[in-house]
């Protein structure tokens, strides 16, 4: 009697890694380090995002948490991408003439995946990014150098990632264990 209880929960467990490919899953990253900016300045900020796992797009929108007073997103709040690709999303980053040295801003976005159409449950996928910003005066900042974002060329570009075979390898790998746990079961059945 025991035995069936084992061999269900195992079935039960194979049914639902058959199913997990269909999990979506994107990636957001903004660079922690503080931003130092001066009195009256402008500056962009680039927001990573990436459809990293699965076959379908995804949709998602960013909403603010943090923030909002000194910066905008630039070019929307609503993003579809496609799978295997990203986009770096530009944030504009403006002081007031009227900030003092010493003030300190901080960036907090949150980013929520829209369900699609389709049906797919969509679970636990928002994301926070956030990023310190300090006033300080124009003689502290550093020498200009460009940023990943000013050496890109189109604006909102979006790339392909590389397809990786990880998801495949894993779940390959429980697959395996669990037939090998089933056989270990169906052995000790017979004794």
């Amino acid at each position: 009697m025991r035995w069936k209880k084992e061999i269900i929960t195992v079935s039960g467990l194979m049914i639902l890694l058959l199913i997990t490919p269909g999990i979506f899953a994107f990636g957001v990253s903004m660079d922690p380090t503080p931003l130092k900016i001066a009195p009256g300045e402008t500056k962009e900020v680039p927001l990573n995002i990436q459809n990293m796992d699965g076959d379908q797009p995804i949709t998602f929108s960013i909403i603010w948490v943090e923030g909002n007073q000194i910066a905008e997103v630039i070019g929307g709040t609503t993003y579809t991408l496609q799978p295997k690709s990203e986009v770096y999303v530009k944030i504009k980053v403006m002081i007031p003439l009227t900030a003092n040295p010493g003030d300190a801003y901080n960036l907090k976005l949150r980013l929520n995946q829209i369900p699609s159409e389709g049906g797919k449950i969509v679970i636990a996928t928002g994301h926070f990014v956030e990023k310190p910003v300090v006033v300080v005066a124009e003689s502290d900042l550093p020498k200009s150098t460009p940023t990943p974002l000013q050496q890109e060329e189109p604006e909102q570009q979006t790339t392909e990632i590389p397809q990786s075979n990880n998801l495949l390898y894993g779940m390959t790998g429980i697959v395996l264990i669990a037939l090998i746990v089933l056989i270990i079961i169906l052995r000790r059945k017979k004794r």
